[in-house]
């Protein structure tokens, strides 16, 4: 017979995975740097979970929690050189979605 501690080892190994991805670039349109300040780089993270893979708490509006986090902690307006990675979790009775975003913030003058 088997160890159970082996056993419950490759059950959580099996329902407690998760995944990851590098940052992406978002493309965007030239801004004119000259009405704008630069307030610096943020990153912020939004979660959101489906439950028993079907029923989503704050899972469909993710980046724009994660945007809107970012330019209102700085005190901007718009955010540039925007970079968006994603992270999964996956466990028995949900999955777990973040959304990391990280850029620049820009005030109008």
């Amino acid at each position: 017979m088997k160890n159970p501690i082996q056993i419950a080892l490759v059950f959580s190994l099996l329902f407690l995975s998760a995944c990851s991805g590098n940052y992406y670039r978002i493309p965007q349109a030239p801004i004119n740097q000259s009405q704008y300040q630069n307030l610096g780089q943020t990153t912020e993270t939004a979660t959101g979970v489906n439950l028993f893979g079907y029923i989503p708490i704050q899972d469909t509006n993710k980046l724009q929690r994660a945007v809107d986090t970012a330019i209102s902690n700085r005190g901007g307006d718009i955010i540039t050189d925007l970079e968006v990675r994603e992270r999964w979790y996956w466990a028995f009775v949900l999955n777990l979605h973040k959304i990391d975003v990280r850029g620049t913030v820009l005030r109008r003058r």
